[in-house]
């Protein structure tokens, strides 16, 4: 495993935050905007999400990211088990299974 632990919300604190958010007064029709960076020097639409993806921590606020190969898919059509073993191997060497959320800009 990673020497840095879970980096960030959890998809479950997520759903919480999102409850909350709800019960707050938040509508559906509310858009997401993302801030660049933590001091909100910028900010940006939600664009769209990707659940395809590995976390590796390079330190307890950056990382890189490694993404399901799409063309093995295309070649052989979603294989779960292949999928799955990809995924372990990869939490094995301290990847971090991530929702994505990608800014407009």
């Amino acid at each position: 495993m990673s020497e840095f632990s879970t980096p960030g919300v959890t998809f479950g604190q997520l759903k919480r935050l999102i409850e909350v958010a709800e019960a707050g007064g938040t509508r559906d029709d509310d858009v997401v905007i993302i801030a660049r960076d933590s001091e909100g020097n910028s900010f940006s639409p939600l664009a769209t999400w990707n659940n395809d993806a590995i976390y590796r921590a390079a330190s307890s606020h950056a990382g890189e990211l490694e993404y399901w190969d799409e063309d093995d898919v295309m070649d052989r059509g979603p294989d779960r088990e292949a999928w799955e073993e990809w995924y372990l191997r990869a939490q094995e060497e301290g990847g971090f299974r991530c929702l994505v959320l990608w800014p407009t800009n």
